[in-house]
């Protein structure tokens, strides 16, 4: 099953990048069999059938892909680092969480949340928030989903916000 992530993570990546007539091209085949094999040989099996890895192992095979694709000349890595807290507001100051009724309430509810955690939110309205492993990378992926560009308002327990 290991090989099965491997490859399931190699065409996730890339799969809508290089095709052709909605088929992979014989680059996305090349680079999705080269991903693979260094995925195999740097990554351990995750859970039962190896399916686990794209939800809950993220942390740990992030850094490869980034590695091997930086050096395919890619040059915009795929882990999201938390900014340093900005000092906007307190943590808990659910006030002064640039949005709506609602995503007050969602961050109410963030602050509930065990850490690992991050709450992005968008200057369009909008909101996404994640807990666990690769939080900010999800929060921000739950807030785009709506089409908007986002940023991280909150990670673990600091503030990390900026106004425009």
């Amino acid at each position: 099953m290991k090989v099965f992530f491997a490859f399931v993570v190699a065409l996730h990546l890339c799969g809508g990048v290089w095709a052709q007539d909605g088929k992979p091209s014989a680059a996305l085949e090349i680079f999705a069999k080269d991903l693979r094999e260094e995925l195999l040989r740097t990554q351990a099996t995750v859970g039962e059938d190896g399916h686990s890895g794209l939800n809950t192992n993220m942390d740990q095979w992030l850094p490869v892909v980034d590695a091997f694709l930086s050096q395919l000349g890619f040059d915009r890595p795929a882990i999201v680092k938390a900014p340093p807290p900005s000092a906007f507001a307190a943590i808990d100051a659910t006030s002064s969480v640039p949005e709506g009724a609602s995503g007050k309430a969602a961050y109410a509810k963030f602050l509930e949340m065990g850490l690992p955690r991050a709450f992005a939110v968008s200057s369009k309205g909008g909101f996404g928030v994640s807990r666990g492993d690769y939080a900010a990378g999800r929060a921000l992926g739950n807030c785009q989903r709506f089409g908007n560009p986002c940023t991280l308002y909150a990670v673990d327990a600091d503030v990390v916000w900026k106004p425009q």
